[in-house]
């Protein structure tokens, strides 16, 4: 009986262990998302942040904004989509790391295909 009783309590500290690490470990990957992945659900202040940067891509002369989508989640700028000219992928990382609010870019935009 003694021994079933020690076993009963190892058990039940041990799942108090893993459930403590799993819970930590599931807050931790809701807090940091990939550097590649753009995020799921944006905070007011990200899809103000997205609004900003959209508009001073659409500004900026020498670039064609038409087909870059912006996704933003605390600082984080994720540019995808395509352009026309191989300069305005560097333009576009330029000009969105000016927008205030910007900590850092991950400019996923490649070149359009020739029509």
């Amino acid at each position: 009986m003694k021994l079933i009783l020690i076993l009963f309590a190892a058990l039940c500290a041990a799942s108090a262990v893993f459930a403590q690490t799993n819970m930590a470990s599931n807050i931790a990957s809701q807090q940091a998302l990939p550097s590649h992945e753009a995020p799921r659900k944006q905070s007011p202040d990200d899809k103000a942040l997205d609004r900003a940067v959209r508009r001073q891509l659409g500004r900026t002369h020498g670039l064609d904004a038409t087909g870059i989508s912006v996704r933003s989640h605390g600082g984080v700028v994720w540019l995808a989509g395509t352009v026309s000219d191989p300069a305005q992928i560097d333009l576009a990382a330029q000009v969105v790391r000016t927008v205030a609010g910007v900590s850092s870019v991950v400019n996923k935009l490649t070149l359009r295909a020739p029509m």
